[in-house]
């Protein structure tokens, strides 16, 4: 309907508001920390730098959605670097105490998944992608078809209740989460369809008197001549994060919630118990 069509406008023109705005206040503080090296050996302006990244947590509501399973495969890509990092860590100091220690030639990213159900080229967004490039996809045939797609329907981390025809769940290893395609106005199929603002939109924020309104204006993404998803373009910033990442020394802080009322009787050790195992601390703890 036009009221539907007018809300899922206006949330696109919101959201794309926001990144942009986002994307702006990053560029404008790289340009003003950023100067050239001062060395004897002539190297490039910004060849090294120091470098705050928050990265996202586990996200499980009582109603998920696209953007939540996007969150957590980033938190969880994130997670299996981290637990690389700290157990080749902890392994280091345990040899130079114990000689006779050998260390696990083990990848603990399984612990910390399941990453292949959702990312892999058969996998849940690969489903998706494909739902969207069809001119009349639908939630209902993205479901039908990740329930009969044997890597997906067949992998112990997939589950469905018949009784529910709007949701799957993912037993990811931090917690069971449920996630919703059809939800709101707008579905799972139509919101990673729409990756980006209308022509109209776009052509409303060009004829902007400010200036700042203008230069936030998200570009025109491309990728391989295909338009692409909001999948597609999540997972291509989430493997250009990671290249960065681990092309840098890294140090991580991991912080740890104890209670959201912030009640000083309320230790909330159950909390953080459960925020140690859903990021992998006591699975280190475990191998070690």
């Amino acid at each position: 309907s036009d009221v539907t069509d007018a809300i899922t406008a206006k949330n696109h023109l919101c959201k794309a508001m926001y990144q942009g705005l986002f994307d702006w206040i990053v560029k404008r503080i790289n340009e003003c920390t950023s100067s050239p090296i001062v060395s004897i050996t002539p190297q490039p302006a910004g060849h090294h730098f120091i470098a705050v990244v928050d990265t996202p947590g586990f996200e499980n509501y009582q109603v998920n959605n696209l953007e939540q399973l996007l969150i957590n495969v980033a938190h969880f890509t994130v997670n299996n670097t981290f637990m690389d990092h700290k157990y080749l860590e902890c392994a280091k100091h345990a040899t130079a105490e114990d000689p006779n220690f050998v260390a696990l030639q083990k990848h603990l990213g399984d612990q910390l998944g399941p990453q292949g159900l959702v990312v892999d080229r058969m996998g849940l967004l690969a489903l998706l992608d494909e739902e969207c490039a069809l001119g009349k996809g639908t939630d209902a045939h993205f479901l039908q078809h990740a329930c009969l797609w044997k890597p997906t329907a067949k992998d112990p981390a997939f589950d469905r209740n018949v009784l529910e025809k709007t949701t799957f769940t993912v037993k990811h290893s931090a917690d069971n989460a449920t996630y919703s395609a059809s939800y709101e106005t707008i579905g799972i199929v139509a919101t990673n369809r729409s990756w980006s603002l209308t022509e109209n939109l776009r052509e409303v924020i060009t004829e902007s008197t400010s200036m700042l309104v203008r230069d936030c204006l998200p570009p025109l993404p491309q990728v391989r001549g295909r338009r692409p998803t909001l999948a597609a373009i999540h997972l291509r910033h989430l493997r250009s994060w990671m290249d960065r990442l681990n092309e840098t020394g890294n140090q991580w802080i991991l912080c740890v919630q104890t209670d959201h009322e912030q009640h000083k009787s309320n230790r909330g050790v159950t909390k953080v118990f459960n925020q140690l195992q859903q990021s992998g601390v006591l699975a280190i703890a475990k191998v070690l």
